[in-house]
């Protein structure tokens, strides 16, 4: 318990000082207006997804050119730099997803981080907060990122087909995500890459408390 909330405190730390961070070069109005959306997070929070599911049987996704972009396997020497361009509270959660199991690709540019993706083959509210329930053969596909001066270029898109192949390779059947109801533009992204949409999850967090609701999707097929 202790332990929790030591860490729940120092996330809270960190959410700060990058809210802080971030608002420089705006209107003081909208800076506070941030900070006090950020104060409010710790007590309560709401957050409405669509998780989506895409088969690995048949990967038809045309790799897109990428000049300049290398994508590579994540190692844990890429951590400090994947923390700078992501935040300070993600530094310590990358380091237990790779130390249990997890996965994923880093993309570069000229040594500069360009963004990254994660697949992990179990789910713990701690490290994906989410509570999706996992069939055999699925794979949690999380946190993918791409570094706004990168976007466009099919950063994205480079890492996730390499992922998919190597989650193939492995045996995996079924990739499973979840993306905000109200990110169009992430939501058309994983449409074109072969995701269906299965169900919306509900996300309420009461202090540490969670509380996660499944809702059918308006006008679904299941």
């Amino acid at each position: 318990m202790h332990r929790s909330l030591f860490r729940y405190i120092n996330r809270f730390a960190a959410l700060l000082k990058d809210s802080w961070r971030e608002g420089r070069g705006k209107r003081l109005s909208r800076r506070i207006k941030e900070l006090a959306a950020v104060l409010i997070y710790p007590f309560y929070r709401r957050g409405v997804y669509v998780v989506m599911t895409r088969s690995l049987a048949e990967l038809t996704i045309p790799t897109p050119s990428t000049t300049g972009i290398v994508v590579r396997a994540i190692q844990e020497a890429d951590i400090p730099s994947m923390q700078a361009v992501s935040s300070a509270s993600d530094g310590e959660r990358f380091t237990h997803l790779l130390a249990q199991g997890s996965m994923g690709f880093v993309a570069e540019s000229d040594g500069q981080v360009a963004g990254y993706c994660w697949a992990s083959p179990y789910l713990t509210r701690s490290l994906h907060r989410v509570d999706i329930p996992l069939q055999p053969g699925d794979v949690l596909v999380h946190d993918i990122l791409t570094v706004p001066e990168f976007r466009r270029r099919g950063v994205a898109r480079a890492m996730v087909t390499r992922l998919f192949v190597s989650l193939r390779k492995q045996g995996y059947h079924r990739a499973v995500n979840h993306v905000r109801a109200d990110n169009q533009t992430a939501l058309a992204t994983h449409r074109s890459l072969g995701y269906l949409e299965e169900y919306c999850l509900i996300h309420r967090r009461f202090l540490w408390v969670d509380h996660f609701q499944r809702v059918p999707l308006a006008g679904s097929r299941r």
